[in-house]
């Protein structure tokens, strides 16, 4: 039994009863080794079914023929299904103009997936070893990455489990050779054209034979407990980026309140932009540098109005917000005008605000789902709309002498940005301004027109409320 592979399985909970696992095999030592261990435990783990799935790059004229025809006799003789991919790999990387390796991953990984979702299977298991991780954590230094690139690769990353992550390459050979297993040897992980071949021939070499002869294990270790930390920090990171978000009713935009990003430790504070960008970005920020963070960050102590281009993103101070947007809505275009006529003992659904708004004589009764009330006089309101600002509105304000503002003189001393003005949904009596709804950026301002308070005669309340 190939050793420390049980123990990770459950370790790190990569399966449980009854799952499918795909295996991505190459018919390499790595993939030989994991697929003749996962069959070996299928019966202890009470397995589903175990498929091979094998992606031909094409990138070795007959050689790469010959690796498939190798693959397929392989899973043959052991009974188990396979399913290839014949993929371009050049073509690929020169039509999204990435190198072999990256375009070869992002086909594999795509392939592996739209199986795993065809056969229902549960995982994905690959062949990564624990010298991958000490290769991947000298690349990752050597190109100037922080703690997430200092931890390695993971032994579990969704659906995809890496068994053989603490597993060195010399026990997985050992383990063929007891088995008499033959496995593929890729001619092209002799050559040094490919960076993590001259790491591993080279640089690790010069470690194992000058520093530690156990260079790759402690590499490895320390990658762990690097991991361990990073996943803690990235959980406060985590708390306060919901601390400094601001609510706004355009869920399009992601806002922090920069006054509070910078009472947070540096470290946190790098983390918590990051985290505003991938948000920004749809949940993927993989392609954001440390330049990148630092050019938000930077962006955050300027002036207002001034913004920063990022891969997929746009970052933009206004007043005291930083404010971050995918690229696919501009941050600076105003969204569409919307304007909804709106009666007296009617409710309506509004979709700018996700919810339904009430006019009605009554007091609202005091639910869960009750976002917020205001409570107007009846009288005058002859043409009360729920809408987007317009050229001339004014508001009313003052408890005690009142005095009239344009919105847009409001909006400016409020210091609401410019890019969120178009969003906000506005209570008016034609171009006179009821009541604005209220957003993070000035809950604490008074935003009702205070020439429709109600007085001791009739009165109107107009509710909104989660839907």
């Amino acid at each position: 039994m190939l050793g420390g592979v049980r123990e990770n399985i459950f370790l790190h909970n990569m399966l449980s009863p009854g799952d499918g696992v795909l295996v991505g095999f190459s018919g390499g030592a790595d993939s030989a080794a994991l697929l003749t261990a996962l069959l070996e435990f299928s019966d202890e783990l009470k397995l589903g079914k175990i498929t091979a799935v094998h992606v031909n790059h094409n990138l070795r004229g007959g050689g790469a023929a010959a690796d498939e025809n190798f693959v397929r006799k392989f899973c043959k003789d052991l009974g188990v299904q396979l399913v290839v991919l014949q993929a371009d790999i050049k073509s690929t990387a020169n039509e999204k103009k990435l190198g072999i390796e990256e375009a070869g991953r992002l086909t594999r990984y795509a392939f592996f997936e739209k199986t795993r979702a065809e056969l229902n299977a549960q995982k994905i298991a690959v062949g990564h070893n624990r010298d991958d991780t000490a290769e991947t954590v000298i690349l990752n230094l050597c190109r100037g990455a922080g703690l997430r690139g200092l931890c390695g690769i993971p032994p579990l990353n969704g659906k995809i489990i890496r068994p053989l992550i603490n597993t060195p390459r010399t026990e997985i050979e050992k383990f063929l050779q007891e088995k008499n297993i033959t496995f593929i040897h890729d001619i092209s992980n002799d050559s040094n054209d490919y960076t993590r071949n001259r790491v591993r021939h080279e640089v690790m070499r010069v470690l194992t034979e000058n520093i530690n002869p156990n260079a790759g294990e402690a590499i490895a270790r320390s990658a762990a407990l690097i991991s361990a930390d990073e996943e803690f920090i990235h959980a406060v990171s985590a708390e306060k980026f919901e601390w400094c978000k601001v609510k706004l009713l355009d869920s399009a935009y992601i806002s922090l309140d920069i006054s509070r990003l910078h009472t947070l430790p540096e470290a946190i504070k790098r983390r918590v932009i990051r985290i505003a960008i991938a948000e920004a970005k749809g949940g993927a920020g993989q392609d954001i540098s440390f330049k990148h963070i630092a050019s938000a960050l930077a962006l955050s102590c300027g002036h207002s109005g001034r913004e920063a281009h990022l891969p997929g993103v746009i970052v933009r101070k206004e007043y005291d917000s930083l404010i971050f947007c995918g690229k696919t809505k501009n941050i600076i275009t105003s969204n569409p005008a919307f304007s909804y006529p709106l009666k007296p003992e009617s409710q309506m659904y509004v979709p700018e605000l996700e919810k339904i708004i009430k006019i009605t004589r009554a007091e609202p009764t005091k639910t869960a789902n009750l976002y917020c009330t205001k409570q107007f006089r009846y009288d005058n309101l002859m043409m009360l709309k729920l809408r987007s600002r317009q050229k001339g509105d004014t508001i009313t304000l003052g408890s005690t002498s009142t005095f009239t503002k344009k919105l847009q003189d409001y909006f400016t001393d409020s210091k609401i940005p410019a890019s969120m003005r178009d969003s906000i949904p506005l209570l008016a009596n034609g171009s006179e301004i009821l009541w604005i709804f209220s957003t993070e950026n000035f809950h604490e301002k008074d935003q009702t027109n205070t020439k429709y308070k109600p007085l001791a005669g009739e009165t109107m309340w107009v509710a909104l409320y989660c839907i």
